[in-house]
């Protein structure tokens, strides 16, 4: 657990492995789904993830070998639409449902936890993720968008939708469809963060 939640460095994705990874090896496992589809679905979750990440504001810079600040400015909350992506392709929903799932989980992304967790006598031991909560919720998203359940499909780009709710602005809208299915991102991991060799 700790490895995949500390292995993913895409755009600073901590928790980024856990989502995509957990929720889909059980559907894969329940549903004796090949590797083959596993690891394509884990791929589009990273992907879908990734392109999420750089709607946002980048306040990010390298010094070194050192990346100062965060890339998504608001923490790591918008992984949890990389576990909506991995389970919706594992469970190989139509984009429509696809784009539900998205959008259930964008939905239910958490609040921003205190940052007391890092000082105070009583420290919380609900951090700054709650990752576990994500990739329950994502999951549970995709099976109730396969059964014909909806979210709000304006979500991503409503002035007022999800960047807001991460109190943020989406500075890029077009990075979330930009090159999809042309540009991998997880191939360019080397050149865009300095951890990768790590």
């Amino acid at each position: 657990s700790v490895a995949l939640d500390l292995g993913a460095n895409l755009y600073y994705s901590q928790g980024l492995g856990g989502l995509a990874v957990f929720g889909a090896l059980a559907l894969a496992e329940w549903g004796g789904v090949p590797g083959k589809a596993l690891l394509e679905a884990v791929i589009a979750g990273f992907e879908v993830a990734g392109r999420v990440a750089l709607s946002f504001p980048q306040n990010w810079r390298v010094e070194g070998s050192r990346l100062i600040g965060m890339a998504s400015g608001v923490g790591p909350r918008w992984v949890a639409l990389g576990a909506a992506a991995a389970n919706a392709k594992l469970r190989a929903l139509d984009v429509e449902r696809t784009a539900h799932a998205v959008a259930l989980a964008a939905a239910s992304i958490p609040l921003r936890p205190t940052q007391r967790w890092t000082s105070g006598t009583a420290v919380p031991m609900a951090k700054y993720g709650l990752f576990g909560g994500m990739a329950a919720s994502a999951l549970t998203n995709v099976l109730l968008a396969e059964h014909g359940f909806t979210g709000d499909l304006e979500l991503l780009d409503a002035p007022d939708g999800f960047h807001q709710g991460l109190g943020q602005t989406c500075t890029d809208p077009g990075a979330m469809t930009r090159e999809f299915g042309k540009r991998w991102l997880t191939s360019e991991l080397n050149a865009t963060h300095p951890w990768s060799e790590a």
